[in-house]
Parts: C-alpha cells; sequence; structure tokens
C-alpha cells in the first residue's frame, strides 16, 4: 500500500512545492541575456476536437480505489473545486530545458546564472498561448470554471461537478471508506479528445485520499510530477 500511495502521489508533490517557491522567484530571477536562445514554443493541437475519438490518462487514479470500501457514486452536483490540469512539453522543449540547466550551471556559459522569471519560463519551455486557449475553450465549453492559468503555462486550475467531470473527461467520482474516514476518488482514470492530448500530462489529483486531496465543496487542499531538478520542478508549475 505504501508503494501504491508513493507512485499515485509523485504527480503531486510537484505541485505544493511550485505553489510554496513560487513567491520566491522574482526574489532572484533576472532578465535573460540575449545570449540564452529563447524560442515561442509550437502549437501542438493541429486537430479539430472529436469527442468520440478518446485517449486514456493514464496513471490518474487513486490507490484508494483499490484499498478503500466503495459507498457508492457521488451526486452529479458533488462540488470539485480548484482541479488541477498538469500540461506536458514537447520533446524539443524537454532537450532545450535539459540544456539550459545545465548551462545555467556551467561557468564560462553565457546561460551561467541567467535565471528566467516564470514568465519568461512559460513563454519558451510551457505550452503555447494558443494551444492553452484552445484547452481552456474545451474546459469552459463542458461548463467548467477556468481559474488560472500558471505562469509556467504548465498547470491550468478549474472547478466544477461530478456531472461536468463526467461528460468531459468520462469517469466518475465515488465515495469510499478506508479506516474509518470517508474519502472520494474517480473510479477510472479520464479520458479525453485524442486532439489534445499532445499538451496534457493528467490531473494532480481527483481524490482528497492523501497528504494533498484535490477540494471540494469544503476546501481541503489540492495538489504533480516531479522532474529531473529541484529547479524544474519549482519552474514547470510556478504560479
Amino acid at each position: 500500500m505504501k508503494h501504491l500511495n508513493r507512485a499515485f502521489s509523485s504527480l503531486s508533490v510537484t505541485v505544493a512545492l511550485g505553489v510554496a517557491l513560487s513567491s520566491l522567484i522574482p526574489a532572484f530571477a533576472q532578465s535573460t541575456s540575449q545570449s540564452t536562445n529563447l524560442v515561442a514554443p509550437q502549437t501542438r493541437i493541429t486537430q479539430t476536437t472529436n469527442e468520440q475519438n478518446l485517449v486514456r490518462l493514464s496513471g490518474n487514479t487513486s490507490p484508494l480505489v483499490k484499498i478503500g470500501s466503495d459507498l457508492g457514486v457521488a451526486t452529479d452536483s458533488f462540488p470539485l473545486n480548484h482541479l488541477q490540469l498538469v500540461l506536458k512539453r514537447s520533446d524539443v522543449q524537454e532537450a532545450a530545458l535539459e540544456q539550459l540547466l545545465k548551462d545555467q550551471q556551467h561557468v564560462g556559459s553565457p546561460s551561467y546564472h541567467q535565471w528566467l522569471t516564470p514568465q519568461s519560463f512559460g513563454e519558451t519551455y510551457g505550452v503555447s498561448a494558443q494551444d492553452l486557449s484552445t484547452v481552456t475553450a474545451w474546459l469552459s465549453g463542458h461548463g467548467f470554471s477556468v481559474e488560472k492559468v500558471s505562469n509556467s503555462h504548465m498547470v491550468i486550475t478549474f472547478s466544477g461537478t461530478q456531472q461536468q467531470l463526467r461528460s468531459a473527461f468520462h469517469t466518475e467520482i465515488h465515495h469510499y471508506s478506508l479506516h474509518g474516514q470517508t474519502y472520494f476518488a474517480n473510479t477510472t482514470d479520464p479520458m479525453l479528445p485524442a486532439a489534445l492530448s499532445p499538451v496534457i500530462a493528467g490531473f494532480s489529483t481527483l481524490s482528497n485520499y492523501g497528504p494533498k486531496p484535490a477540494a471540494s465543496g469544503r476546501r481541503p487542499q489540492s495538489s504533480p510530477k516531479p522532474r529531473a531538478t529541484w529547479f524544474r520542478r519549482f519552474a514547470q508549475i510556478s504560479q
């Protein structure tokens, strides 16, 4: 069970870390020099969204589903507040970011200690503005309230209900009992149109089980996937 919990919570750790540290970025961030090669990200959503052509977001089901006792489905109006949809970079962006992280620590490199602001980071290593617009419009079209896009362009925060989750992501929330406590979680991995999959990694969590639960009506906490270094974790989801 500990192994399952660690596997599921790996995606959740990063958001909590980024939220805690994001307020510190302006204190040490500098404008990048002209020698730091910043290129706008490419648009990767190139197909029309087809609600019949779906792909599964694997690894987005809580271990609670296997270890808890299912108490039944939540009501259609069950609130799901401050959900966080975690986005992903292209392979080209990943390679460029890896190189930047090395160059920033290499004395003699033009990028040595040339830190990026959250805005500069998002404009280069995040999802393109066009793709963000496509995803947020799709969420709004399913009735969700989009609250925020992180400066890193890697997390979209939004709220909705069980009914909207079922309609958009083809999964549903059930209540579960474990060790005398009641929790909620999605029963299966979410699914979404294949056209959106190039830029979407998954959810931070769709459950309130564990140390960083998703928020429902009573505002517990909320909370995604550590990358190679602390800076990567930090910059990926900086708010």
